[in-house]
């Protein structure tokens, strides 16, 4: 997050900057964007708990301590999914999230106060006790996170293959709820975060960046 003092600018250049970087993290406050149908599910992606992320007020990368929905990027890319960059526009303007109604560069004060407000999880957006939340919490309890962190520090035969049996069957599950009608392939990233393999990059880089200390 630039220095608000670095850029002379007191308005949007329309450079498209900050939508290149990825879509907002959603929170309370957004929740009707999803309840009117302006955002769905399918445009939506979870970060779970213990998988590293950015801190723009820390500016380092940390642990999330508690999960979050963004809206997604571009497949392939780190662009929001409604960016348009050959507009240098937004297809969701009229109805954007808290961070993008907050952002300005030139002075990131209300940026760094939506940030500090409560964001939106899974959970608040099915219902406790229903068949995907039961999915949810069976996902979480074979390939949590700070479980994959574990074996990954431990790096033992055993750690390895635990390893292994959780990417198998987070890939396996995903494939059969697609296979069998359950769920959209775009909602797969809402319901069960990431791809296995994606996260365990990011927390192989999280470790790498630890180890010289430039988090």
């Amino acid at each position: 997050m630039p220095a608000r003092s670095s850029i002379p600018t007191t308005g949007c250049r329309r450079c498209g900057t900050c939508c290149s970087k990825g879509g907002p993290a959603l929170h309370f406050e957004d929740l009707p964007l999803v309840q009117s149908g302006v955002l769905s599910t399918r445009d939506l992606c979870t970060y779970r708990v213990g998988e590293p992320m950015h801190d723009q007020i820390r500016g380092e990368v940390r642990l999330l301590q508690k999960e979050c929905l963004k809206i997604r990027p571009i497949v392939g890319e780190s662009a929001c999914i409604f960016y348009e960059p050959r507009k240098s526009s937004c297809r969701l303007y009229v109805h954007r999230a808290l961070e993008c109604r907050a952002l300005k560069c030139w002075d990131t004060a209300e940026l760094e106060n939506a940030l500090r407000q409560p964001r939106l999880s899974r959970r608040d957006l099915i219902e406790e006790q229903c068949a995907l939340d039961e999915l949810i919490l069976e996902h979480e309890a074979r390939c949590g996170c700070p479980r994959l962190l574990e074996w990954l520090d431990l790096g033992t035969a055993q750690a390895r293959m635990a390893l292994q049996e959780a990417r198998s069957f987070d890939s396996a599950l995903r494939a059969v709820l697609v296979e069998r009608d359950l769920l959209d392939p775009e909602e797969l990233d809402f319901l069960l975060g990431r791809p296995l393999d994606v996260v365990i990059q990011g927390l192989l880089r999280w470790r790498k960046l630890c180890s010289t200390g430039s988090r």
